[in-house]
């Protein structure tokens, strides 16, 4: 295809991305028009109708987004912040589109990734990129449209830099690349474009080895917020950054679990039934240092060091 065939094609796009932002603009001002309180009557087909729109105007990330939405328990109690921070999201990317020629352009590439255009890899693995010996910290899975996400993160134990591959791969197939948590895998990273650079790709990798050393933790929650914010100042697009804190004990308080400081300060654990008492039973009641996502109130424990031994949740 010629560059002028091609730039038409690029053209008809965003026109046909611009008309479902615009649908999706009205459909939100609705929402908050009518108020929240009706929502839960509504049922996921509210949302899922509204992604299939999204897929018909070749948002494709978009459409992912309001499908979470039609997940979130309406019934449970806090749902209404739940959803409002992810309508607000939403929002937030309409207008940075629709303005995007103001933004730096690091923001602009994140919200053409958010809206679901697609970033050229063989370009991107044209780059220099990273070398460093990237710590496994966990694999995390999710089925999407018959597709299988998996969500790989890792820790540079040199650069000091968390990166997330993702890798999408048919139910009936292995993966295209398999990382086991506990593992340090000597390669080559390229970080997509972004105001903050998380996301990655393999360019080349060399070896896999056992970890000879710890990776950096912060101390305690002040700094996992602090450095939280910045981000968000930066990229307030994300839905979780991940951290390691060195000093994390699982307490009980008021029937909910919380993983407490060496300050004292607590954060909401988030995790299912067989992670939390697995995290419990390895704790035994002492502080141990941890990998998680999260962000703002609430964060996911991936796993812990013990006797400087990892262990997934």
């Amino acid at each position: 295809m010629d560059e002028a065939a091609q730039a038409r094609r690029q053209q008809a796009r965003q026109q046909k991305v611009a008309g479902g932002l615009e649908e999706l603009n009205t459909f939100i001002k609705d929402i908050v028009r009518q108020g929240l309180h009706s929502l839960p009557e509504k049922g996921s087909a509210f949302w899922e109708n509204m992604a299939r729109r999204m897929i018909d105007a070749q948002a494709p990330g978009l459409a992912a987004q309001l499908k979470s939405i039609a997940e979130i328990n309406f019934f449970k109690e806090g749902w209404q912040t739940l959803c409002l921070d992810q309508i607000l999201k939403l929002y937030l990317i309409i207008q940075g589109y629709k303005n995007i020629e103001t933004l730096q352009p690091a923001l602009q590439q994140d919200i053409r990734s958010l809206i679901g255009f697609p970033q050229n890899q063989d370009e991107l693995r044209s780059r220099e990129g990273i070398r460093d010996e990237w710590f496994v910290l966990a694999r995390q899975t999710s089925e999407e449209d018959k597709l299988i996400v998996e969500r790989n993160w890792f820790y540079g134990l040199k650069t000091h830099r968390y990166a997330l591959i993702l890798q999408f791969y048919v139910k009936s197939q292995p993966p295209p690349a398999s990382y086991t948590p506990g593992l340090v895998v000597d390669a080559t990273f390229v970080y997509f474009p972004s105001a903050v650079t998380l996301r990655a790709l393999v360019k080349d990798q060399y070896n896999t080895l056992k970890a000879k050393t710890l990776p950096y933790g912060m101390n305690n929650w002040t700094a996992v917020i602090d450095r939280e914010t910045i981000a968000n100042a930066r990229h307030p697009f994300a839905d979780t950054w991940p951290c390691i804190v060195t000093q994390l004990t699982p307490v009980s308080l008021n029937n909910e679990w919380w993983l407490q400081d060496d300050q004292q300060q607590l954060m909401r654990i988030r995790a299912n039934e067989t992670a939390l008492w697995r995290l419990l039973a390895l704790s035994g009641g002492a502080p141990l240092r941890m990998s998680l996502v999260g962000k703002e109130k609430e964060y996911t424990p991936l796993g812990v060091w013990t006797d400087n031994e990892y262990k997934m949740l």
